[in-house]
């Protein structure tokens, strides 16, 4: 009777660290993969249409847009120009973060409101963010907002 209870409890034991290492070899972005729903990508939502993938739109002086995007679950969207600047809060800025993306992937664009100043000359905007899908950090170009 007692060499089949050590059998058992090995056995119980051996099954609990076999439970153990299949938890251990699940590959890290599985799990986002679920969550996210649509790959990664930047984007203004304005008046003249969606500035992204390296789109042009024409936005009159103190129209809005909105920065949103999907990226890594809890990260934020740096955007930036060098051909200008824009109002965000009530400031002139060249560059923004935004608010952090949900755990769904999603930088909400009505938490993210920005103004197109009045200024000469179109503005070239770009975005850092982080990929859900490789974890990593990539730069891109936004498109060209044109000031009309």
């Amino acid at each position: 009777m007692l060499k089949r209870a050590r059998r058992s409890a090995f056995a119980l034991a051996a099954s609990g660290a076999l439970a153990l290492m299949a938890v251990v070899v699940v590959p890290p972005g599985t799990a986002h993969a679920a969550t996210c729903g649509q790959p990664t990508h930047v984007w203004w939502a304005t008046p003249g249409g969606s500035l992204g993938g390296g789109d042009t739109v024409t936005l009159g002086p103190g129209s809005p847009a909105w920065a949103t995007g999907v990226v890594a679950p809890n990260t934020t969207i740096y955007y930036w120009t060098t051909d200008g600047y824009f109002f965000v809060n009530g400031q002139t800025e060249t560059a923004f973060t935004t608010t952090p993306s949900d755990g769904n992937c999603v930088v909400h664009h009505q938490n993210n409101q920005i103004y197109i100043p009045a200024q000469s000359g179109p503005i070239d905007v770009y975005a850092s963010y982080e990929q859900w899908e490789t974890r990593t950090w990539v730069q891109t170009y936004v498109g060209q907002i044109v000031i009309g």
